[in-house]
Formats: C-alpha cells, sequence, structure tokens
C-alpha cells in the first residue's frame, strides 16, 4: 500500500524509456506473483485489487499483451497442510 510507483505508472500512462522497460515489467509481474500468494492464502479481495493494479500498469506501459498471457485465472484457496504429512514413499540415500 506504501509503494506509489504503480500508481504514478498507471497516471502516467506510458514508459518512454525503452532499455529500461524490465522496471515496469518487474512491477507488474511482482504484483502478479503477490496477487496469486494472497488468493491461495484465501486474501481473494486483496488479491484482486493487487491484480487489477497490475493490469493497469501492464496496459500502461504497453505491456497489456504479455499481462494476458501470463495473468493467473482465479483459483480457489488451496489448503496448506499443519504438522507432518504421510510418508508415502522412502527413499535411499547413499552415504
Amino acid at each position: 500500500d506504501e509503494f506509489k510507483a504503480p500508481a504514478s505508472l498507471i497516471r502516467r500512462g506510458d514508459w518512454v524509456d525503452s532499455p529500461s522497460r524490465g522496471i515496469p515489467f518487474l512491477i507488474f509481474n511482482t504484483g502478479i506473483i503477490t496477487s496469486e500468494a494472497l488468493a491461495r492464502s484465501g486474501n481473494q479481495k486483496k488479491s484482486d485489487e493487487i491484480l487489477e493494479t497490475a493490469r493497469q500498469v501492464a496496459i500502461a506501459t504497453n505491456f497489456g499483451d504479455i499481462f494476458a498471457q501470463i495473468a493467473p485465472q482465479p483459483a480457489a484457496p488451496v489448503a496448506i497442510p499443519q504438522g507432518d504429512t504421510a510418508v508415502t514413499q522412502r527413499v535411499r540415500v547413499p552415504r
């Protein structure tokens, strides 16, 4: 919530320095990853907010086509096992 670069890029609506295009890519790609982690942990509302911001950054900086290819589809939260899990197969490790 404190990082203001995404909002600034969206307002500007462009990225004019071709050699440094990795900067806005990193910003929206990090948004995609963060959004997916939040969705998997059950925080869908915040996930949707971050994903929408990432989409707006991608479009504003002419990465909309790449965003469409790598953005996750909405997913159901994944249950994270608590404690030890059952051993399904033992593997011998040579010493």
